[in-house]
Formats: C-alpha cells, structure tokens, sequence
C-alpha cells in the first residue's frame, strides 16, 4: 500500500502536462504516482515548445546499467514501447534482453513515458522492479509525444552509457535479426568511430526525394500544420521502426537538439532535421522487405508482426539458420 505522499511539483513549466505526488513504494522507494492530467498530448496550442537539456525528469532510472551491471556492453538496443505492451517486452526479453551479452555485448532497454492512471503506473513499477531495464521519463506516453521519448534515450545514452559503441533504435512491433545486424557491423563496421572519426553516421532505410514531405491535408493522419514545422519539404531521413548509429552521433543528435522547437514525427526530427544540422551521413540500407521468407533467406534484416507468438517463432527459426549457417562453414573449413 501507498502512504506519506506529499504534492511534489507541476511539470514542466511551459507544458504543464501534469503534477504528481511522491509516494513510498513497497521497497521504499521513490515511485511517482501521475494526479490531475490537465493536457494528454501535445497538439498545434502547444506547437511553440522548444527543447531544454531536462525538459523532463526521470521517473524511472537504473543509472548503473551500463557502466555496472553491463560493463562491457558494445550495442544498447532501445525500444520505443508503449505502456500497455507488456506482453511484447516479455517476448523481447525472451528474443533479445541480455541473451547477447556474453557473446556480442548487446543488451536491452525500454523506454517509456506516463500512463493516464495509477494503476497503470504501479504495473510499469512493478516489473520494473523485476527485470530492471524500463527507463521512464515524466513525459505522458502519447503518439504525439514519441519525440519526447527519443530524446529520452538520447539523453540516457549521453549521461549513463559512456563506453557503450552502438545504439540500435527499434519499435516493438518488429522481429529484426540482431545477429545479420552483428556480423554487418563486425564485417563493414561503417559505424565505427575509429574508422569514421569525424562522422556522423547513421544505418538505416532511408527516405528521401520529392514523395516525402510535409502532408497539408488536415483530414490526413499525417497531418503537419505550418505552424508545427513551416518548410514544404522533409530532409532525407531513417525509416522509424530501425536504425542504427554510433555513440558519438547520439551525442551530438542530442547537443543539436537543445533550443531546437519540438515536431511530433519523431523519425524525421531526429534523423532527418537534426541529422541535416550535424551532416549526418546515411547508410542506406535496403534489406527491409516484410515477411519471413525474406527474413529466412537473408535478404532482410526485419519484419513487422503484431503476433507476439509468431515472431517468437520466427526468431527460433533465425537463430536456427544462423546455427547451421556456421556450422556449415566450420565443416567446409
């Protein structure tokens, strides 16, 4: 049971998202339960924010995850994952997790923001508390707010995983093979930061040309008011749901990002109007036919999947095919 909560604070002064009250937990710690949302996510009225090196605190944090509990770590994959998905960071840490770590150093975190209830938020504390690898910012967990929780990884990268060399961002609707994503780097290393001193690479499937713009339609999904973002075009940037880049480019998305106005369309802020203020460099990688059957036969390096069920399958079968892939090699030797 809760007790002694105490009013802490507003969030956020120009967002004003939200107050919380801080609260023992069951281990006594100290858990911050959401009260009073007075706005879920940021719309057109809040389109004037621009981003702080804090604009968001840390709700939930394990600061020693890279330098004590993995300090070896070479890949942070981190997931874009939403509140209710417990289910699909189960299967993660089942495919993925630390399962790596002796073998490659890859590791794995998930990034959240706020749920709208405290039911929710006693859940997100609960497992964190089991597995220790959810990081949360006080930000509510929203689509439009999805920015917000790249720039939260982005921040996490630059305070708490110094040595780490990799940063695979992915979303957690997709089966991908971490081990063809391993071997590429080990093959190319075109990440590398020894070999690309001065560069600001990043991995991915790019989009670029006169098909990728800022839709003005206002009945559109995608709909961008000139207020939110004010050019006609979009800067060639990653498709979302992947990619991959080094340390050094997080860091310096990161200090590009400070004063920048906040956009909702969180792949192509990052990726594309930072990365075109860094020079980001792209490694344009078109191995991103859906399905499994690309997948199997090595012309893909993911697929989407809502089935949590099938891609665990899937990913048996990957794993299987790389096994027998070197052991193939190892008898031709």
């Amino acid at each position: 049971m809760l007790n002694n909560c105490k009013w802490n604070r507003d969030g956020p002064e120009q967002l004003k998202l939200r107050t919380f009250e801080f609260c023992a937990g069951p281990d006594d710690s100290r858990l911050k339960i959401p009260r009073n949302i007075t706005k879920t996510e940021l719309n057109d009225s809040q389109s004037g924010v621009y981003i702080t090196n804090h604009t968001f605190e840390w709700n939930v944090i394990e600061k020693d995850f890279c330098s004590v509990r993995y300090p070896n770590v070479k890949m942070l994959i981190v997931v874009h994952t939403a509140i209710s998905h417990l289910a699909t960071r189960q299967t993660y840490r089942e495919m993925y997790g630390d399962r790596f770590y002796e073998q490659m150093g890859v590791v794995t975190l998930f990034f959240l923001g706020m749920p709208s209830d405290d039911k929710e938020q006693l859940q997100i504390h609960n497992e964190s508390q089991t597995y220790h690898d959810i990081i949360q910012q006080d930000f509510l967990d929203t689509y439009r707010n999805l920015t917000w929780k790249a720039i939260s990884w982005l921040q996490y990268v630059n305070e708490f995983c110094e040595k780490v060399e990799f940063i695979l961002k992915v979303d957690d609707d997709l089966v991908f093979d971490l081990i063809a994503i391993e071997k590429y780097l080990r093959r190319k290393s075109p990440l590398s930061d020894d070999a690309n001193v001065n560069a600001n690479l990043i991995l991915c499937h790019v989009f670029s040309g006169v098909q990728h713009y800022p839709v003005r339609d206002e009945g559109a999904k995608w709909y961008v008011s000139r207020e939110e973002y004010e050019p006609d075009f979009y800067y060639p940037y990653c498709r979302g749901i992947l990619y991959l880049m080094s340390r050094r480019t997080a860091v310096n998305l990161l200090k590009a990002s400070i004063g920048e106005k906040y956009f909702w369309i969180d792949d192509y802020f990052i990726t594309g109007h930072l990365g075109h203020k860094i020079g980001v460099v792209f490694d344009n990688i078109a191995l991103f036919d859906a399905g499994e059957e690309p997948m199997m036969e090595g012309r893909s390096w993911l697929t989407e999947s809502q089935d949590m069920t099938e891609a665990m399958n899937l990913w048996k079968n990957l794993e299987e095919a790389h096994r027998n892939a070197s052991n193939s090699i190892v008898l031709w030797l």
